[in-house]
């Protein structure tokens, strides 16, 4: 996979950077969905939906999927990506999960080009989601076992702040997204 973005959140001009890869990797025509992934019930894990309600609220006409109230993880993944993909046929899918690193890599935000595959971390058999992965480094992987990973702690500090330099990267990107979803105007058949 490509890397067209790394950076960690507090870095001079992330946002900027990060709205700019979005928006460069983005094709110039066509809708864009996103794709929240992670749970409402763990501070590692809710990067994701975190995200979605942040982006969700600064551009509701977007099409996001998986907030803190409507998450997408691995009990109802396979069922909210087939009704995602019915209604958005065609549509370009962005994916943000939260991953695990080494410590010095929290905070770390990458956007790479291809899917990315939920659950990996924790040896979950999970279907693969979007054509850009948008990942958030939330926590140090603290014991690796014969591929499972264990975290038993982390910080929500991390998590948010990702979050929202996510969501305003996106919102930075908001009338480009919106403009390469709408029709085109003036064109009349007849």
């Amino acid at each position: 996979m490509t890397v067209v973005f790394k950076k960690k959140y507090f870095e001079p001009e992330a946002v900027s950077e990060l709205a700019k890869a979005l928006d460069t990797c983005l094709p110039k025509e066509g809708e864009v969905v996103f794709i929240c992934i992670g749970t409402n019930r763990n501070i590692l894990d809710c990067l994701g939906p975190m995200a979605g309600t942040m982006i969700k609220d600064k551009v509701p006409e977007l099409a996001v999927y998986g907030t803190l109230d409507e998450p997408i993880h691995a009990l109802n993944m396979v069922t909210a990506l087939r009704s995602i993909r019915n209604r958005h046929r065609g549509a370009v899918e962005v994916a943000i999960d939260a991953s695990l690193g080494k410590p010095e890599e929290v905070g770390v935000i990458q956007v790479r080009l291809g899917s990315l595959t939920p659950g990996k971390a924790v040896n979950k058999r999970l279907p693969a989601v979007g054509s850009v992965a948008v990942t958030g480094v939330v926590a140090a992987a603290n014991d690796e076992e014969i591929g499972y990973v264990k975290t038993v702690s982390g910080s929500i500090a991390p998590v948010y702040h990702i979050a929202r330099t996510i969501s305003r990267s996106v919102f930075a990107v908001k009338e480009v997204l919106l403009a390469r979803a709408a029709p085109e105007e003036g064109c009349e058949e007849g």
